[in-house]
């Protein structure tokens, strides 16, 4: 069984698009998603991302990458990624990116959190980092609806990729502890992974 490496894909681009992608050296031995959140996710406020309760959840994990084998300045393979989100830095609205490993992807506005280099030549060039990185998913408002909103009729929609049942009960009914009636109208067994562009019911108010 071939293994596949996980792939950080910029907005726009596909898998096909293999000059334009990032693949990791390593794939990560563990990630951690958040559904739900109200934060802060960084300093600037001038940028869109940076208001706080405009993001909707996030996917955490750490990348490693060891070119002690090379003896090969490890920044020059990490160096794709840097240059694709420091490019992004100075933009008002960044690209968001997919991070696609198998099955699972999950896209947001990216950023790097810390870089540590643990091996070093002689010379000083660095020959190991691990590199933490954030996508966070912003609220999306042209497909935000509020409890106020919702018909008395049950309504047919799409989930999105990477969405749980609570996070579309909080889009729909302002209240993710109703995700059970959206599951139990649509015949999902796994709340947290409905899967992808899954067709759901969400019933009405009436």
């Amino acid at each position: 069984m071939t293994t596949s490496k996980a792939l950080i894909i910029p907005q726009g681009k596909t898998k096909n698009n293999t000059g334009d992608i990032f693949t990791v050296m390593f794939n990560p031995s563990e990630y951690t998603v958040v559904q739900q959140g109200n934060w802060n996710a960084g300093s600037n406020e001038s940028k869109p991302l940076q208001t706080a309760g405009n993001v909707s959840g996030s996917l955490s994990l750490s990348l490693f990458f060891d070119t002690s084998m090379q003896g090969s300045d490890v920044r020059e393979y990490a160096g794709k990624l840097l240059s694709m989100v420091q490019e992004d830095m100075s933009s008002a609205k960044p690209r968001t990116y997919t991070f696609a490993w198998g099955t699972f992807e999950y896209e947001g506005r990216m950023e790097i959190k810390e870089q540590k280099y643990t091996l070093f030549m002689e010379n000083g060039v660095p020959l190991r980092l691990r590199m933490n990185i954030t996508l966070y998913r912003e609220k999306s408002l042209d497909q935000t609806v509020t409890a106020q909103t919702l018909s008395d009729t049950d309504r047919q929609v799409t989930s999105q990729q990477g969405e749980s049942l609570p996070e579309t009960a909080q889009k729909f009914y302002g209240d993710a502890s109703k995700w059970r009636q959206i599951a139990n109208a649509s015949g999902i067994d796994d709340p947290l992974n409905p899967g992808p562009a899954s067709l759901l019911t969400v019933p009405g108010k009436g």
